[in-house]
């Protein structure tokens, strides 16, 4: 009998380590059963920690919304791109299961890819 191929999975949350560690303990408990890749915030914080851990990751530029007009208009440039973004890591990945684990990268991936299995802690 053929071995199953391992689960694909992203790693989806960032903006600080309380967002980022958590997905990084479940790969770990993962194991060689899944091959994981990470989408987190373009903050330093979330490259340094996913680094350190050799797990392949993207920064998408997605900000928390305000009501101030110069970050409104950052909020809404960045929901776009990491819509974009999220989409070609859902295909080129070909992503079966996303853990989203919280901060404001979440939310571009999550809305606009309704078709797609979501686990949230």
């Amino acid at each position: 009998m053929k071995p199953a191929a391992p689960l694909r999975v992203l790693l989806l949350g960032g903006g600080s380590g309380g967002h980022v560690l958590p997905g990084l303990a479940v790969a770990e408990a993962l194991g060689e059963a899944a091959t994981c890749v990470a989408a987190c915030s373009d903050r330093p914080v979330d490259a340094a920690i996913l680094g350190d851990w050799g797990i392949p990751f993207e920064p998408l530029p997605a900000r928390a919304p305000s009501p101030r007009p110069r970050a409104a208009l950052a909020f809404a440039a960045g929901w776009r791109a990491s819509v974009r973004r999220g989409r070609r890591l859902l295909k080129d990945h070909r992503i079966e299961v996303v853990l989203a684990t919280g901060g404001f990268v979440c939310p571009p991936v999550a809305a606009e890819n309704p078709n797609r299995t979501f686990v949230t802690p």
